[in-house]
């Protein structure tokens, strides 16, 4: 089992960097995500096929609490339960989390993925991932500043409460792979694909064109064409021969 990194009151990454590594890392393990949900301030939900990987930013290390809301919302949902945090976890956290065989881990610094009990064990990949920020975060910064979301206060262990997970507005598609991501995202941890490319203000698909994003608006009534299995746009009609 890999050392718990030292819980701390200040996370080590920003929501927006949590969310990005995290991503990258359940892609690496399999786990692709399907749907992304932000409940709460200071918690993003990536949702695979599966798995319910949580990620959460508070001042403290995450508490018993939050590991409950986790188990909750994972069972209405019929899923497995995935939390990471990047300011550790209470002893309560971890001793509810092993009895309740919930995978939790740690996220470092720069980006790199723990996990601190067993069941996190068995979900890490074979072949290691290079850790998210590999390069330090101000070399990254210096060329592209990365948005930051407001960290919320510190949580009462007892008086959590488990907010109904809805859809997060402004989070888009990737037209290439449908894979959903964050507003401020500049490239598909899915696929690579530039997410940054626009013309006009509007989003571009891999061929060029502009892409129809979910969410978007476009004239009352149009038909929007999506990809059953992946969700993409870029669908192309072709003529019978």
């Amino acid at each position: 089992m890999a050392a718990m990194l030292k819980p701390q009151t200040q996370p080590r990454l920003s929501l927006t960097e949590a969310y990005h590594a995290t991503q990258r890392w359940l892609d690496h393990a399999g786990l692709r995500t399907v749907s992304i949900k932000e409940p709460a301030d200071g918690v993003v939900e990536l949702w695979s096929t599966t798995h319910i990987g949580r990620v959460r930013i508070n001042t403290g290390p995450v508490s018993q609490g939050a590991v409950l809301a986790l188990l909750r919302a994972s069972e209405e949902a019929g899923l497995i339960p995935l939390l990471f945090s990047a300011t550790g976890f209470s002893n309560g956290a971890v001793g509810f989390g092993v009895s309740q065989n919930i995978a939790l881990f740690d996220l470092a610094a720069d980006g790199d993925i723990l996990p601190i009990n067993t069941p996190a064990n068995a979900l890490m990949p074979d072949e290691a991932l290079e850790p998210a920020f590999a390069t330090p975060i101000e070399a990254v910064e210096a060329v592209a500043p990365i948005s930051y979301f407001e960290v919320p206060e510190m949580e009462d262990e007892l008086e959590e409460v488990v907010a109904e997970t809805v859809p997060s507005a402004g989070w888009r598609n990737c037209p290439k792979c449908g894979s959903q991501h964050h507003p401020s995202t500049t490239v598909c941890a899915s696929c690579g694909m530039d997410l940054s490319v626009r013309a006009g203000g509007q989003l571009l698909g891999p061929t060029g064109q502009p892409a129809v994003v979910e969410g978007s608006r476009s004239a009352p009534g149009a038909t929007v064409l999506r990809c059953r299995n992946c969700g993409s746009h870029d669908i192309e009609l072709i003529k019978p021969h």
